[in-house]
């Protein structure tokens, strides 16, 4: 919907080939990796921030350290199998600004289901224990859409799709003498 955001890649080429086809479907789209000079990713930095960018196509150069409020989506196309590396990629399309009322994860690889939504509570350990999560709520995705939400949801509430229910089996009843 032209929302400005980050897309996680696995590799160079993959985070390459993506900036190619965005460009071609004419989105603003840059990719910054390790080789970028210093000079470009600043000035592509400051290009989003003014909206002159929509999206920054990265491989593990945009996880940290980078404030651009306005950026509303986050796309992982990589792999994220710790939870910080997953909160902390996620995290840059959460902070607030006016344009905005929520983020868009568009989530490739899974990972909201491995870790949850980047909402959730969490337990941080100083001694080096993993982040934990605090009340796990079980996630679904809806076929029609793709959205990721709360299994308790009977229609999704992005696309208004019904979820195909599961009928519920009663107790098994075995007809076993009891034995100690």
């Amino acid at each position: 919907d032209g929302s400005p955001g980050f897309a996680f890649h696995g590799s160079v080429a993959e985070a390459h080939k993506a900036t190619e086809r965005m460009v071609d479907r004419g989105i603003k789209a840059v990719c910054i990796e390790q080789k970028t000079k210093r000079a470009d990713r600043a000035q592509w930095i400051e290009a989003m921030r003014a909206g002159e960018i929509d999206v920054i196509n990265n491989v593990y150069t945009m996880t940290e350290g980078v404030d651009i409020p306005r950026a509303r989506v986050c796309m992982l196309a990589a792999a994220a199998p710790h939870c910080g590396g997953f909160l902390q990629r996620t995290a840059r399309v959460l902070r607030p600004h006016e344009s905005k009322q929520w983020a868009i994860l568009i989530d490739l690889t899974g990972a909201s289901i491995l870790h949850g939504l980047p909402t959730e509570n969490r337990i941080y350990s100083l001694a080096g224990d993993p982040i934990k999560r605090t009340d796990v709520q079980p996630l679904r995705s809806c076929l029609a859409c793709g959205a990721i939400v709360h299994a308790a949801y009977q229609v999704c509430p992005q696309c208004g799709a019904a979820f195909p229910s599961t009928p519920r089996n009663g107790p098994r009843i075995y007809d076993l003498a009891l034995v100690e």
